[in-house]
């Protein structure tokens, strides 16, 4: 019997394990997307050509949908932020 309960905890274990390497996964993606983010707000206030600044239109436009969908991933996982990612239950 403690081996099947063994096993169960240890199940139990390896899932919470997976949930935080996601967590951190999350969390790294995200802050790395707000920091390009950043930097493309601040090459766009810094430039004067039309072609370059409807470039960094669509590169902005393309990190905040990516920045969108790992924040649905994180609540789709029950995931919240506290500074960085944790379970909610």
């Amino acid at each position: 019997m403690e081996g099947v309960l063994g096993a169960f905890a240890g199940t139990k274990g390896k899932e919470k394990e997976e949930q935080k390497e996601l967590s951190n996964k999350i969390a790294s993606e995200m802050e790395e997307i707000l920091s390009q983010i950043k930097a493309t707000e601040t090459k766009y206030n810094l430039t004067s050509d039309s072609d370059l600044i409807d470039a960094l239109i669509y590169e902005e436009l393309s990190l905040r949908a990516r920045y969108s969908y790992l924040l649905r991933l994180a609540k789709e996982n029950g995931l919240k932020y506290e500074g960085n990612f944790a379970r909610s239950d």
